[in-house]
C-alpha cells in the first residue's frame, strides 16, 4: 500500500505541475500584450512631446 500511496502522490504532482506550467505559459502570453500595449503608449505619448 506505501508504494501505490506514493506513486498517487507522485501522480497528483505531475498533474499539478502541469497545471501550472500551463498557467506560467499563460501569463507569459498575456504579460508580452500587455508590454506590447505599454511600448505603444510610450510612443503615443512620446510623439506628443
Amino acid at each position: 500500500m506505501v508504494i501505490s500511496e506514493e506513486a498517487e502522490k507522485v501522480r497528483k504532482l505531475v498533474a499539478f505541475k502541469k497545471k501550472l506550467e500551463e498557467r506560467v505559459g499563460e501569463l507569459e502570453s498575456e504579460l508580452e500584450e500587455m508590454q506590447t500595449m505599454l511600448e505603444a503608449v510610450n510612443i503615443m505619448l512620446l510623439e506628443e512631446i
